[in-house]
């Protein structure tokens, strides 16, 4: 019998469209545009993460399919090439909580879901939810799959939220937007490192990093993104302990082919601010990357999702970091 993980909870979403934007000046022109063109329209972006790899900086979005459709008749989707631009049109998530920050939980989730044939398109972190993106039609599986190594209360959540008003299930969400963001704290971490692995996407569901199922420490962050044609770049931001063990690990493994696969170690620090129903507030997105890019800070790696966003820099940049992000916010 395998042992199993208790969680507290799994959701599952609705049907998202993800866009995938690679490149440098064309996407970046176009994130602006989709930042706007959400806000302006009250469409939240309910899963946001970016990361750097050996070819390009890639941006991975979530939008709900109804706002995609409209988003799309006001933006300059259509005028970017395919390669630069991969539009998901039905994928959706799978949201475990609490995570613990626990590396070992993750790497069973990842290898559960490969043995089910299921593929992933993506994976992002919360404070304490582990949001995976896959096909929308796949979900119910995916609960299986997941199942085969987590174990739920008897008393949890609905897979997917049911509000209701006398006696009868209905749908809705509060859609608001703030001038500035009212937030919870923010923390500035540091002494951290980012480690960055690229390889080939079938060697995440062939187990090529089940290996890191052993280590017992805690992330500060871990996101993964599917990258055209046929790769994936998973980052992990550890303190420095664990990083070397995740190091040795890793190490051979990508040895064995350094032209399909690699493995990059950088020191950097994390600003990371959450808040109440961030999920609920469009324009997020749009005013903490606008904010960061005046500032003219280098940024390793981005994660909105949920009720947390996450900024990764480089290393002594973390307090000017979050000395900009406080324009934007209300602090407690």
């Amino acid at each position: 019998m395998v042992d199993t993980v208790r969680i507290g909870g799994i959701k599952l979403s609705g049907e998202l469209v993800q866009v995938d934007l690679s490149g440098s000046a064309p996407a970046e022109a176009l994130l602006e545009d989709l930042f706007k063109n959400a806000t302006a329209a009250k469409i939240n972006i309910p899963h946001l993460h970016q990361g750097n790899a050996a070819a390009a900086r890639q941006t991975t979005l979530c939008f709900a399919a109804d706002d995609f459709f409209r988003l799309r008749q006001a933006s300059t989707l259509a005028t970017i090439p395919d390669r630069r631009c991969v539009v998901r049109p039905s994928a959706g998530t799978l949201t475990l909580f609490p995570h613990g920050c626990n590396l070992a939980l993750i790497i069973r989730v990842i290898e559960a879901l490969g043995k089910a044939g299921i593929g992933i398109y993506g994976i992002s972190t919360s404070v304490s939810a582990l949001v995976v993106h896959m096909d929308f039609d796949l979900l119910e599986r995916g609960v299986e799959a997941v199942l085969t190594v987590c174990q739920l209360p008897e008393n949890h959540t609905p897979l997917r939220p049911v509000v209701v008003l006398d006696g009868e299930a209905v749908e809705t969400a509060a859609v608001y937007w703030e001038p500035r963001i009212r937030i919870y704290g923010m923390e500035v971490a540091t002494d951290l490192r980012l480690l960055r692995l690229e390889m080939p996407s079938p060697l995440l569901a062939g187990g090529a990093i089940a290996m890191l199922a052993s280590l017992q420490g805690r992330f500060r962050l871990l996101m993964l993104q599917k990258r055209e044609p046929g790769m994936i770049t998973m980052v992990i931001v550890v303190g420095p302990e664990m990083s070397n063990e995740i190091g040795e690990l890793l190490q051979p493994m990508v040895d064995i082919d350094p032209h399909q696969r690699r493995l990059g170690i950088s020191d950097v620090e994390l600003v990371c601010f959450h808040g109440p129903h961030f999920q609920d507030r469009y324009g997020i997105a749009e005013m903490s990357c606008k904010e960061v890019r005046r500032s003219s800070l280098a940024i390793e790696a981005i994660a909105c999702t949920g009720t947390s966003v996450h900024f990764v820099t480089a290393a002594g940049q973390g307090q000017r970091l979050a000395t900009c992000l406080q324009n934007i916010c209300i602090l407690p």
